[in-house]
């Protein structure tokens, strides 16, 4: 059974190698706190740590390939971590690609091009460019085993390998890469193994979550995935400024977004930035598993006051947007 994980993902940027940079892993061995964080990474890690640090009291700069922050959420749902990184007093730099990085700890240079920066300094560096399958150095040749050219391995819905009696579990199988896709992953080959059970990865339903404010909660398409796929798609929204329980809490910025498929009712994914979105994501993934409707969701009773309202709320304002 090979469960061996993922490493930083280390970029190529002319003079990297000779300037001190932290990883996700590394960053938390600090003991002082930097006077100025230079984030290079707008995905989850690289905008958790970015609104973590500006909390302990650094100032910081999120440096961004993309044209926007958490390229892979639904855009509504970037939008809406983007203000609250800007609110907080971080400096977000979108479309923005760095080149080559030179000093020291304590005056650090990024050369930049793009959309909105040449060149950035900063007191300390974090690279937070993605994650690199620990694939490589296991002899996997001896056991008749190739990675892809990312270095992921292969493997069925029940998660063999190509190998007899071989199995790939957690990040190193590639697709959804989160603590609870590899916990399932290793209920799944348990089961196959040692009960004799029939529970593959096919048509599972992986909802995932950035801990960021607002925290994000998600599962299933966005809204131009679901597009692109050819649905006919219709959209609910709820902003948390019209529910009342996130108002008499004081954080309200963020919204509970469906996609649903207009001709079953079929939900197709729910997207949420917004208080507590990591939890509230769950009434979602109940109804997609079981295979109940927006509209099901929609009737079904919520307390009063409370931040679930969100979700029934945006279930019950399901509609076809104009023009799409």
């Amino acid at each position: 059974m090979l469960v061996t994980g993922t490493r930083s993902t280390i970029p190529a940027i002319d003079g990297l190698d000779t300037v001190p940079y932290f990883t996700s892993r590394t960053l938390l061995d600090l003991t002082d706190l930097p006077s100025h964080l230079l984030v290079v990474g707008g995905g989850y890690v690289g905008c958790e740590f970015a609104q973590m640090f500006r909390r302990f009291g650094s100032e910081v700069t999120l440096i961004q390939r993309a044209d926007r922050l958490l390229p892979g959420e639904d855009p509504d749902i970037s939008a809406a971590v983007r203000e609250g990184m800007t609110a907080d007093g971080i400096t977000v730099l979108t479309g923005t690609t760095c080149t080559a990085a030179t000093g020291t700890t304590g005056n650090i240079r990024l050369g930049c091009t793009g959309s909105e920066a040449d060149d950035i300094t900063g007191s300390h560096l974090l690279i937070a460019t993605g994650r690199t399958p620990n694939s490589d150095n296991l002899g996997l040749e001896y056991l008749g085993l190739e990675p892809d050219p990312q270095g992921f391995l292969t493997v069925d819905a029940s998660l063999r390998t190509d190998a007899e009696n071989v199995w790939a579990l957690g990040d190193l199988r590639g697709g959804p890469m989160f603590t609870h896709t590899a916990r399932d992953d290793a209920d799944i080959v348990y089961r196959t193994i040692f009960r004799s059970q029939d529970r593959t990865t096919t048509g599972r339903i992986v909802p995932h979550a950035v801990f960021t404010d607002p925290e994000v909660g998600a599962v299933g398409l966005t809204e131009p995935a679901a597009r692109a796929a050819g649905y006919d798609v219709v959209v609910g929204r709820q902003d948390f400024t019209g529910v009342v329980k996130a108002r008499a809490i004081g954080n309200t910025r963020g919204l509970v977004k469906f996609v649903a498929d207009a001709a079953t009712d079929r939900i197709l994914g729910c997207h949420i930035a917004g208080p507590d979105g990591g939890n509230l994501v769950h009434e979602a993934v109940i109804a997609m598993t079981t295979g109940a409707t927006y509209t099901q969701l929609a009737q079904a009773i919520h307390i009063h006051p409370t931040l679930a309202e969100a979700v029934n709320t945006a279930a019950g304002g399901v509609h076809r947007e104009i023009g799409a």
